[in-house]
């Protein structure tokens, strides 16, 4: 689900920070939130050249994404 700016059509240009929110039907577990960890850099591969680092933050099971220009 895309929240924040990308979600209004507010992105800019050079902005290309983004939030991203997965929703789940049963609370993520580590396993499940370690599997779209590994998971999401190939899936990212496929739609953009542009290299991401992908940190999991346990508390509140979310991910940053780090774009690296």
């Amino acid at each position: 689900m895309r929240v924040g700016v990308l979600a209004k059509g507010l992105l800019l240009h050079e902005r290309l920070d983004v939030d991203l929110v997965v929703l789940c039907h049963d609370k993520p577990t580590r396993m499940l939130t370690d599997r779209v960890a590994d998971l999401l850099p190939a899936h990212l591969a496929k739609v953009t050249e542009e290299k991401y680092e992908i940190k999991v933050v346990y508390e509140g099971s979310c991910y940053e994404n780090h774009h690296y220009h």
